[in-house]
């Protein structure tokens, strides 16, 4: 985390044939699918976030739609500037 901006950083297997990519949830939310987070992503960048406590969590998507577990939550907060 740097001011209000957060960056994650994820390992996975190049060996898996079958991988789409990521599904990245934000407070539980899908804010990014495995169009935007494919196979060669290894990180996220936020753009900056508003004040307020943030939970993430990754998963990967093989090209038939099979998941692997959410990976442990990270939890962030954003305080607001003085």
């Amino acid at each position: 985390k740097e001011g209000a901006t957060v960056t994650l950083h994820w390992k996975y297997s190049d060996e898996i044939d079958d991988l789409a990519g990521f599904r990245l949830y934000e407070n539980g939310k899908l804010i990014l699918s495995e169009e935007k987070l494919t196979t060669k992503s290894r990180n996220w960048k936020s753009s900056s976030l508003k004040p307020g406590k943030y939970e993430y969590q990754i998963e990967a998507v093989s090209k038939f739609d099979v998941k692997s577990e959410l990976s442990k939550p990270r939890f962030f907060t954003i305080k607001t500037e003085h």
